[in-house]
Parts: structure tokens; sequence; C-alpha cells
């Protein structure tokens, strides 16, 4: 997302039409060439910022590795201060000029006209001297982020109307003057060996012929030579003109549609599409997808540029077009005639046009029209000519899965934009089924044996748990639907009901309007179904169960089940419906479930992909054929899996946990365990740190999104898995990091299991995981293994000090769990403040997002049923006008309450159900927004507790925006310095002396109590406690006491230590006093007599003789914490108790130990609290 937003900017910052060409004198050009850091023969991802208009083959682009700093360049220009104005320019001069209201790094090209070249972006305009404005050294010295680059003789045309932000990869040849000679990544050139010489880029000569009588000639389009009779095929009918393909385009149509749905798995979401934007689009009624151009943005609508329709669209069906089908002629033509007679003959799907003149306004051309008679036809084109019989129009609406809820339609089109030859049923069927029996094959026809071949999912059963099952159908399964549902409307036999159906009865169902065959699965209770040419089996009426043809009944099904064999990589688990698979039968289990593998995929050929013996899944009339073999498969090693997955019941393992998720309660490290040594042998003794050191960079190696390469993160090796952007998968530390060198993984190092896991209590004691996070291992058990819907789940039971149970599982990287990390000089706000020295901080630009969120929550309607823990889901807030992402934290289905987090936000929020929607697919892939960070060198303080002065810096620092300036890591969070970003002042040092609060001495210059701050306890909530005094009851909160040794305690020791100055305090005064052998904050309860006082440990409630010699006087910088002694009384304790229950209540609230107390209210100087625990007991 990154990504898109750095395309957009540079699309709307630099690239304008209003660009103008520098003049060709010999003074525009450069005294300073700068090439780019380009290596011949080593291939580099671009992008491209700015098309040359006069020069044929000039492009200039700039690296998508060079995005960070192009980041930096343009927040550093974004805050430069008064820069003076350029006097005198000379030719070579870089400056800073202003361009669409912001800042760019100029280079004088010509002084008459006065005009720069915007050398970060490649295009150049004539100015005025009195908007050039000096530099800076730091900028100046920063090399141009814009490459120009010549595309090599022989680049394919389509290369050559490339636009701003399209993305291609180019192998540079060889660098000529200020420009560098390059190959397109995938385009085909001349294999002969020569290559031409570069040739100096010059001035495309313009041709202007005058027009006259004789040289008058119209351009026609390159589908249709304007000269003679071109064969045509209807793809799209329009009231006012029709869009027709020519019959020898057809096979290049059908392989570009083929090609267009294999882009698609794998294509960037077109985030801000732009006018004339080209694109990959989905069409609504087939969810095919298909080339596109945007024509309109209120509403978003869109050309089928090889079909001719034009649909107002959604920006979750848009795509970045990828590269290697960005060029290219549009394979349809609009036209039109004003023949009647003609208009007659283009009613037929095939015919002959000739162009006469292209009507300018309607954008349609005029042509003369001749039928084409079918004897004449070649065999192939007979075939189409069939299909022209096919009606598609839009009452054929798209066939949907009969067990969903319908999609919601978009505005509708007389034609469906298939670039396929529409096929009719019989080219579905199982060739083999009209010859011998005995030649019948297990795998349906789309599914030739050894051989890969692409296939749309159509179904999925949410009761399969494994993730690798699915129906499939052909690519071509859409058209067959179509052609069958023609069928059965005109088919009277829909009209009939199957009055006595019985079990294998194939008959009818239509949903949403379509008719579909379906066979009957059981009759009682429940009249069920199976459709057969979808997969899903569900319950209808008797009334909804009709005849079907009997032509269609012997047609075999148009879908198949499949499992994905062991060893696939789950990436390829639980995808959405309608994606596309490359997969290969293999073999085939007892209920005809076909086993497969990927493309692509490495599969071990020790591991059996056969656990049932192969069946023929019909019954014959013959005897079945014996099961072929299975083929080989080429050696490899096997996909690792998580170590949380392979974990067996009474195995022991060691969890080594990194930083403990927050808003979960979920411990997030690494799993090892000695049953698998080389999990141990990967973590320990710097093993993988000490290969990957030695391991040399191999220039040439270019990893796939999805491979798992060796990464340094902290300083450490560690093995990752590509992501979006330089995102990487930290797959053994459950984390998310951004990196860019990379090294090949050694071989030994690939198969070991991934180590990432999560750990969460099953009591979520909170005391008990804030004291896990500190240690550097936990050892635990596994006491059970279990199948959960997020896959297996391993209960351990914790060894040695704390012997509770908790849960282990696999974790897995989810954009919505894991916000984008934090980089030197990112600019972020506050959103949230938890503490002191804890505040959750969003990136500052945040429109993009913001915008997509609020225009795709729209789009949605309510849940179908009440959300879980732990699910993602959409909720309005009303009186905020918006809708935010959030994280279900807590259900109360009975009270209609929903506590959500929102992960972009870092707040929570109690609402009801009909504010919650569905996420759609596009903002689930975006990363969460909202990080959690402490500021280092600013001590913790409860929010409650925080000075006046310290929460209102932090109310004013909300609406700033704040740059990162420094960055630790630890398991509580990332440590950062902040500094404002407009004044660079340090945030953290402000803050940590606006919280020291000001002590302030009573009238006669004593510090008393009313010198403490006074501390606040949070009311009717559960919390852990230390019982300091048992009568009375005086208690301290944990995380205080906590903080109180660990900050305070060691350094009044110290102090007491070496002061050796008695002091004797006035009666209320507050000092130091010697209790035991350490001194601790004391009250003077009562003045010296005889050179004793009588004093009160204020934050333990001891109240004690001390000597002189025992005191010493109190020192402000002591006193920035409140008391933590807390006077209590127990809610329900009987005002008489008996000697016995004295005891007992001693032993029940014994000194040091830890309860868990309510305080109820709180009176004049002490609280009520409630321990039911304890008074059960003590009464019992």
């Amino acid at each position: 997302q990154k990504e898109e937003a750095f395309i957009h900017e540079i699309q709307m910052k630099a690239v304008s039409e209003k660009a103008v060409t520098p003049s060709v004198s010999s003074k525009t050009k450069a005294t300073n060439v700068v090439t780019g850091p380009l290596t011949v023969g080593k291939k580099e991802a671009v992008i491209v910022l700015y098309k040359e208009p006069t020069m044929k083959y000039i492009f200039y682009v700039q690296l998508t590795t060079s995005m960070s700093q192009f980041k930096l360049l343009i927040s550093k220009l974004d805050s430069i201060p008064n820069s003076l104005p350029v006097r005198s320019p000379a030719l070579g001069d870089l400056c800073v000029a202003e361009f669409e209201h912001a800042w760019n790094r100029a280079q004088v090209t010509c002084l008459s006209p006065l005009t720069v070249k915007y050398i970060d972006f490649g295009n150049s305009e004539t100015t005025t001297e009195d908007k050039l404005f000096t530099i800076s050294t730091e900028l100046k010295d920063i090399p141009p982020i814009a490459i120009k680059i010549k595309l090599a003789d022989e680049t394919p045309n389509k290369f050559l109307e490339m636009e701003a932000g399209e993305q291609l990869t180019i192998e540079p040849i060889e660098q000529v003057e200020d420009y560098w000679v390059v190959k397109v990544d995938g385009a085909h050139y001349p294999t002969n060996g020569a290559r031409p010489d570069p040739v100096t880029p010059t001035h495309a000569a313009a041709q202007v012929t005058s027009p006259s009588a004789q040289n008058a000639k119209p351009s026609f389009p390159k589908l249709l030579p304007g000269d003679t009779f071109t064969e045509v095929y209807i793809v799209h009918r329009d009231p006012d003109y029709v869009s027709v393909t020519t019959l020898s385009r057809m096979a290049e149509l059908k392989q570009l549609t083929k090609t267009l749905q294999e882009a698609a798995a794998t294509a960037v979401p077109l985030i801000t599409p732009q006018l004339q934007s080209k694109c990959l689009a989905k069409w609504s009624k087939t969810n095919s997808w298909f080339r596109g151009r945007v024509v309109g943005l209120e509403p978003l609508k869109v050309n089928f540029v090889d079909n001719g329709n034009t649909e107002i669209c959604t920006l979750e069906n848009l795509r970045q077009l990828p590269a290697h089908v960005i060029g290219g002629t549009p394979l349809a033509v609009r036209i039109d005639s004003k023949n009647e007679v003609h208009k007659n003959i283009m009613q037929k799907d095939i015919f002959s046009v000739k162009p006469l003149y292209k009507d300018s306004e309607r954008n349609v051309w005029v042509v003369d029209v001749t039928p084409i008679k079918e004897e004449t036809l070649p065999e192939e084109i007979s075939a189409v000519n069939e299909l022209s019989q096919i009606p598609v129009s839009v009452e054929t609406p798209r066939p949907t899965v009969p067990s969903q809820s319908a999609a919601e339609c978009h505005p509708p089109t007389l034609a469906q934009p298939s670039t396929e030859n529409r096929q009719t049923v019989s080219t579905m069927v199982n060739q083999n089924c009209t010859e011998n029996q005995q030649n019948i094959d297990i795998f349906p026809s789309f599914l030739p044996r050894n051989q890969f071949s692409t296939v749309q999912i159509t179904y999925q059963n949410p009761e399969e748990k494994t993730g690798n099952v699915y129906f499939v159908g052909a690519t071509t399964l859409i058209d067959a639907l179509v052609d069958m549902n023609t069928h059965f409307r005109q088919s009277t036999a829909k009209d009939l009901q199957i009055s006595t159906p019985q079990l294998g009865d194939i008959g009818l169902c239509q949903f949403e309007e379509l008719w579909y065959r379906v066979r009957v699965t059981s009759v009682t209770p429940t009249l069920t179904v199976y459709f057969m040419d979808y997969g899903n089996t569900d319950p209808i009426t008797a009334e909804g169960l009709r005849m079907c043809p009997e032509s269609h009944k012997d047609i075999p099904e148009l879908v198949k089940k499949i499992q994905l064999v062991t060893g696939t990589s789950e990436k390829y688990f639980n995808l959405p419906l309608e994606s596309y698979l490359s997969i290969k039968p293999v073999s085939a289990l007892a209920d005809g479930t076909i086993l497969v593998q990927v493309e692509g995929e490495s599969y071990d050929v020790s591991i059996p992909v056969v656990s049932e013996p192969p069946v023929v899944p019909r019954v014959l009339t013959s005897p079945p054929p014996q099961p072929a073999p299975v083929p080989d498969t080429p050696s490899a090693q096997l996909q690792p899996q998580y170590t949380a997955q392979l974990l067996k019941q009474g195995w022991t393992a060691v969890f080594v946990p990194d930083r403990l998720d927050y808003i979960t309660n979920v411990l997030l490290g690494s799993l090892v365990t000695e049953h698998l040594p080389e999990t141990v042998s990967l973590m320990g003794a710097y093993h993988l740190e000490t290969v990957m050191d030695v391991e040399p960079f191999d220039s040439s190696y270019k990893p796939k999104l999805g491979d798992v390469v060796g990464c340094q993160d902290r300083q450490e090796w560690v093995r990752g898995r590509l992501q979006e952007g330089e995102k990487v998968e930290l797959v053994d530390q459950a984390r998310v990091a951004n990196l860019s060198n990379y090294k090949r993984l050694p071989a030994q190092f690939i198969t070991i299991p991934y180590l990432a896991a999560t750990f969460s209590l099953l009591n979520m004691d909170m005391d008990v995981l804030n004291s896990l996070i500190e240690k550097t291992e936990i050892k635990m058990i596994v006491s059970a293994v279990t199948q959960t819907e997020e896959g297996l789940s391993a209960i351990v039971t914790l060894q040695g000090e704390y012997p509770v149970e908790g849960v282990i599982r696999s974790w897995q990287y989810k954009p919505l769990a894991c916000p984008d990390p934090l980089a030197l000089g990112d600019l972020v706000t506050i959103c949230n403040v938890i503490s002191s020295n804890t505040i959750m901080v969003v990136p500052a630009d945040n429109a993009v997002s913001h915008h997509t969120i609020q225009l795709e929550c729209r789009k949605t309607g309510g849940l179908e049923k009440p959300p879980k823990v732990g699910d993602y889901v959409a909720c309005e807030f009303s009186n905020e006008k918006m809708y935010c992402r959030t994280l279900v934290v807590e259900v109360d289905v009975n009270k209609d309450q929903y506590e959500v987090y929102k992960i972009d936000y870092g707040t929570t929020n109690i609402v009801n159900l009909n504010s919650l929607r569905p996420l759609t697919n596009i903002i689930r892939n975006l990363p969460c927004r909202a990080r959690r960070v402490q500021l280092i060198g600013v001590n913790k303080i409860n929010k409650m507790e925080m000075t006046a002065e310290s929460q209102a810096y932090l109310n004013l620092l909300a609406e700033k925006t704040l740059k990162v300036a420094k960055i630790e890591f630890s398991s509580k969070g990332d440590g950062v310095a902040l500094i404002v970003a407009d004044s660079d002042e340090s945030v953290n040092e402000k803050l940590a002396e606006l919280i020291k609060p000001k002590i302030l001495p009573d009238l006669n210059g004593k510090l008393t109590l009313g010198s403490i701050p006074v501390g606040k306890v949070l009311m009717h909530q559960e919390q852990t406690v230390i019982i300091t005094q048992t009568e009375p009851l005086y208690v301290q909160l944990l995380d205080q006491a906590q903080r109180y040794y660990n900050e305070s305690h060691k350094d009044i020791q110290i102090h007491c230590g070496d002061d050796q100055s008695l002091y004797n305090p006035c009666q209320s005064e507050l000092c130091f006093a010697k209790f035991g052998d350490d001194w601790y904050r004391s009250l003077c309860v009562q003045e010296s007599v005889s050179g004793v006082s009588t004093q009160m440990l204020v934050d333990f409630g001891n109240i004690f003789s001390a000597p002189t010699t025992d005191l010493r006087q109190m020192l402000p910088e002591f006193l920035n914490f409140p008391a933590l002694g807390l006077a209590c009384k127990i809610k329900g304790l009987p005002s008489e108790l008996s000697p016995e229950q004295k005891e007992k209540l001693k032993s029940l609230l014994a000194v040091d130990t830890t309860v868990k107390v309510t305080f109820e209210s709180e009176e004049a100087d002490y609280y009520n609290v409630n321990i039911p625990a304890v008074i059960t007991s003590l009464l019992s």
C-alpha cells in the first residue's frame, strides 16, 4: 500500500500534461550528467515516472528499491526553511522550484527561454527567475531519483505506450551519454545473437501533410484495414453500436483471457485510479478479469478495451495491469452502419466489414457490411458460428454459488465481456465418454493426466477444517453454465416437478434466476441435493426440484472435488472462491476426490500422495481400468511446517518469548523442542549466524514473493518469507520487518520447521503474563493436541515456577494484526496514550487507506451471525460519521454488547451488533496502522497519576506530526525517541521533565504528606495487591510495588548510607526511617521524646518507634511517586472475630503474599475492598 501511495504521489506531483518539452538547442544539455545506480546485466524493478513525448524510446524511471530514499527526500523538501531567490541562473545550476504546490529539485537546462528540468521526475517546464530558489548542500548532494533510459531497438511496440505509474523490470545493456540502453524483462527480442548498435535518441520526425483532395486518407483502426473487407465476430452489443474483433484474432483473444486470469492472482490492487489509467478489471457478471481503462471517477467507470463495453466498477475489482499485458492493440472496435440492410446483417454474430470513416462524436467507426456464407467458413470458425445462436442479454445473470447470498449487482450491460470462444457444453464433456467405456479415465477432461492445468475454485465446504479441499472447474466453466442455462430456460422439462424423488435422481433447481443441475443425496428427513456443476450440497423444497432434460443428464459434472497433496505450501490453503490454480492430478481417493499437486511447488517423493486406493468414481458397464501408477515427481525437499503444528502429546518444548501483544494478551516468540533436534540447532550457538556470515552475496539472486530467504534483522541473521513491498515475515520470530538485503538460504536450513508461535494462558492471568515476558525461556510439556478453526493447538503445562496451563499455536502473518515496522525518519501522530511512557502511534500519511476503508465499508451489509472473540470486523461509529476496522475482544450476545479494539487508532469501544460489518478483501489486506511504542528515557506513570502539565502537553502533541529519531527494540514494545517534525523539539526530554510532580513544602518549608502526589486507584476492577500489614490491613498495588523496588528503593539505600547527618523531624513531617536493615520513606507521627520518635512507613503502613540515629532528612527528588501503602477494610468482614478467626485471617492475608481484591469505595482515610475468597474461607 505504501508503494501504491508513492506511485500516486509520483503521478500527481510532477508528471503532468502541462510539462513543457525543453528546447532542442545545444544549450539544453545539462552540465552535470547523472545516469543513476544501474549495472550492466543486473535486472532492476522500476516504476515509470515520465515518458519523453518527443523521443519515441525515452522514459524516466525510478528504482522500486529507492522508495524510502524518495520518501526521505520529499520530507526534506517539504520542511526546507525559506530559501533565497536565485540571481542570474546559469546553465546546469541546481535549485529548488515549486511545481503544483510542492517543492522539487530542478536543474537549469536553458536560459532563453528559462527552462528547468525536475531531476527527480524527468519532465521540464519554462519558468521565470523569481520562481527559483537556492538549494541546501544536503539536498544538492542527494543523487537524482529519476533515471533516464532508452528501450533497446526491437523492443515490442506495446512497451512504447507505457504511462506514468506502470511497473516493469529492465536489464541495462549499455550506458550512452546521459541515458541507459535497456531491455524489458519478459519482452521478446531477436534470438540471432546480434544486437544493433545503440542509437542516440533523436526527436521523432513529425511529418505533417497538408490536406488535399488527392492525398486525404483516413487513419483506419489497426484491426480493420481500410481497403478490404475483414471477417469479424461480435463480442458486445449496445443499442447504438456493436463491438467486434476479427476472426483472425480469436485465438489471440482466447490466450489473452487465460493469461489475464492467471495474472490477476498476483496483481497488485489499484488503490488510486486516475482518468485514462490502464488497469485489470473484474466484470461483475462473470467475475473474470479483462484489460480496461478508467473513463470515469464518480461513479468509477471502466471501459473493457478488448470487448467494447463500459461498466460501473468498484475499487476492489481493479488491479494494476502487469507489464507483460500492458501494450498491444485493443482487440475490439466499435462499429455501426447507416444502412438498414447492413444493420440486419449485423444481427448475426459473424460477418465482414470495411471501415468507411470515423464518427468522432460517438467514437464509432461507420462501416460497410457484407454477410459470410457459412459453408465457406473454416471448421474452427464454424464452431464459433454455432455460438452466435446463444442469446447474450442482461437477463442472463452470472452463475453464483447456490448456497450463498447474492452479491450486489452492478448496473447491467447488454453483453458478457468474454474474450474467449464461448464453448458449448459438448466441449466441456470428457471426450472419452463418447468412445469405448474402457478408455474412461479417472480424471475429468479439464484435468488431463501428467500435465498442469489452470482451474477455477467454485466452492469450499466450510466444514472441511484442513483448508486444502476445493471444488474446481475449467476456466470456461461460466460459459458452459450460461450455455446450459439458456437451454434449460427454453426447455419445458423445468416446468415439471419431480413428484417422488429418489436417491441419485438428477433434476434442476433454480437459484438467483439461474437453473442448475442437481443430484438428490437425501430424501428424509430433509430433501437435500448436490449442485453437480458447482460443488455445494444444500436442502431444498420439494416444489423446487424440477425435471432435467434427458439430453443433459448424462453430461459429466463440470466441477470436481480436489485435495492438495501433503507438502503443498499453506499459502494455497483456504483460498477465496473464484481464485485460479494451476494443478496436476496424481491419484484419486475412494470417494472420487482427486489428489493434485500445485505448479511451482516442490514435493518429497518419499511421502505417499495416495492415502486410499484410487477408484473410478462412476459406475461403468464394463470393468473399471486398473489404477494408473502415480507419476514420478522431481526430488525435492519437504515444504517446512510450523513447529507448533508438529508437537505431540508428552513432548517437552521451550518457548522463547519475543514480545507481548497487550490487545489479545498473547505472547509471541519462538518454539523449539529436542524432539525436533534441527529446531534446537537452528536457534542454538549462533548456528545460522555463523553460516550466513560466510555465505557470499549473489547479485543475480532475485527471490519471489513467498520465498524464504536469509535476512539480517537487528544485527542477526534470521529466516524470512517475502511479503509485499520490502516487508519480510520472520518465520522464527513471529514478527514482520522492513528489510531489503537478502541471501540465498543454504539447503540445510530450508526444511527446518518454522519456529514462530504464540502462547496464551488459559486463565488469562495478566500478572503471570507480565512475569513470563521477562523470562529468556519458558519450559513446558504438551498435555494434549486439539484441532481448532485456526489449526492445531497444543495444550501445555508450564514447568517450574508457574504450574499453569496455556495454549501454543502457530503464528502466521496477517496484515490486520501486524502494523508496518517503524523506521528512522518515519512521520507519525499520537492516537492514544496508555501511560506516561507508552503511547499508540499511527503513520501521519493516512489519507489513502482511510479513504479506502470508508468506501469499502459502505458497500457491505450487516453480519450474518454474531462475531466471536478474535474476529476482525468493520464497525460504524455514527457519532463520528466514520467506519473503523476493529478486533473483537469481548462478546456478550445476551446484552448485545461487543467490545472492539480499533486497530487503526488504538482505542476500544463497546458497540451493538447492528454497527458491525464484514471486511472486504481489499481492506483486510491493508496492515493495521496503530503501533504501541515505549518512549525512551521517560518513567512510567499511570495515565491518571500524570501531572496536569504532562497531560496537557500530550494533548497538544496529538495535533502535531512527530518524527522517529531513534529506535530501541525490547520485549515490551519498540522504544522510540520522537521529535516534533516542524521544530525538532525532543518529545521524550520535554515529557520526562513535565511528568515530575512539583514538590511543594508547607508554610514552614517542611515536606509533608501534602507534598506527595495523590495516588489514584481503579475502582470496581479486580487487581492484584501485595499484603504489607495484616492488622490494620495495608496493601500495595503490585505494579506500583514492582516499580518502587526497580526504580527507587536502591537509590534510597545509597542516599541514606552516604548521608550520616542525623535528623530530628517535626510532627507530620516526612523523613527517611530505618526499619530492619533498610531505609524507607516515613511520616513522623509523634515528635522525638528522649531521642525516640514514632514513625509510620508511608509505603507499607507499619508504625514503630525509631531513635534519632535511624532518621534522615527527606529530599524532594524522592517524592515523585505517591504513597504506596493503602489502608483497607474488608467488605463483609464481621465486626467481632473470634481468636481462631483472627489467626485464620492472618494466615489468609499473610504479609508479602499477593491476593486479588476489588476496590469498592473510598472513605476519608481508607478503602473498602471486596475479597470474596477470604470471607468465604474465613466463615466456612
